[in-house]
């Protein structure tokens, strides 16, 4: 009969923090288990480090097996050009991929060209970057956006964890554990990128912003990532009842959809209230279907009006 192999010191912080952010351990019992085995706030921030460092190295890893990937079929391609097929479609995507990871770092007030695309409202920047299918608004997430704000996500997380325990309470996002609230950050970050290829760089995106609570797109647009088929936007007490919410939609990853958006005040108005769990916060759901939801082409044309005012 096998032994169960023992939890490794990284294991039980992890599984502490876990229980802690998951609202199933109070700030007393936590710091009581944390001192019984010598643990403290030093620990925390250390396990931090190394569950940050462990994300990259998965991410490099991946990104390894992505260039093999890559590697193969590019030598597959050009067999295919000694047999004379055409590279043109080739050519382009390798060119897309290459501007991805430059277009999504570009803000719109730090780049020698911005007068030129205020004067078409950054239109012929952004509409590069989307497709309509059907009356809906795709854009397709590239490995290069996903490269630039998944490392963002991932420090702002530990950050919020480190904070929480210290604070004494789980941070933002208490119900999930620490795993799955860095994706959760990462989608919410994949969501932006989406937007921001929509939007263009003409309206100011603030995801490098140290201000906590800062609009994600000029001075009143929040962006909702939506993962679930069956979930809507969901819109928190806390959440300003004068900013634009956009919803964008995941399901489909790396093609995410450009959805629809309404005001706050709207969602509180209209939206359906509603508690997840025990540990859940109360919120208002607003479902894509719901006919306060507005065209994102008009969220879109306000910004950019806004912006160049």
């Amino acid at each position: 009969m096998s032994k169960t192999k023992p939890m490794t010191s990284f294991e039980i912080l992890g599984y502490l923090l876990g229980q802690f952010g998951d609202g199933k351990m109070t700030r007393e019992v936590f710091w009581k288990e944390m001192n019984a085995r010598g643990y403290t706030q030093g620990d925390i921030d250390k396990w931090c480090a190394s569950f940050y460092e462990l994300e990259n190295k998965k991410d490099q890893d991946n990104e390894a097996r992505r260039k093999e990937t890559e590697s193969r079929t590019a030598r597959g391609a050009v067999a295919g050009d000694a047999r004379g097929e055409d590279r043109s479609e080739r050519e382009d995507r390798r060119e897309e991929r290459e501007g991805d990871e430059q277009g999504v770092q570009r803000q719109g007030d730090a780049t020698q060209d911005q007068d030129a695309r205020q004067e078409d409202g950054g239109d012929s920047e952004a509409r590069q970057n989307w497709e309509i299918i059907d009356g809906e608004i795709w854009i397709t997430l590239t490995q290069g956006m996903m490269d630039f704000v998944d490392p963002i996500a991932e420090r702002q997380t530990l950050a919020r964890i480190r904070s929480g325990a210290r604070q004494g309470n789980g941070g933002p996002e208490g119900e999930a554990s620490i795993p799955l609230r860095v994706q959760q950050a990462k989608n919410g970050l994949r969501a932006e990128a989406i937007a921001r290829r929509f939007f263009g760089t003409a309206v100011p995106w603030s995801i490098m912003s140290d201000q906590w609570g800062t609009p994600d797109f000029s001075d009143f647009i929040d962006v909702k990532s939506r993962m679930n088929p069956r979930y809507g936007m969901h819109i928190k007490p806390k959440n300003d009842p004068q900013r634009a919410y956009l919803m964008v939609c995941g399901v489909h990853h790396p093609r995410w959809r450009i959805v629809g958006w309404c005001w706050g005040h709207e969602a509180r108005d209209k939206g359906e209230w509603m508690t997840f769990g025990e540990s859940g916060d109360p919120c208002w759901i607003v479902n894509e279907d719901n006919l306060i939801m507005q065209d994102p082409f008009v969220l879109r044309e306000m910004a950019l009006a806004r912006n160049i005012e």
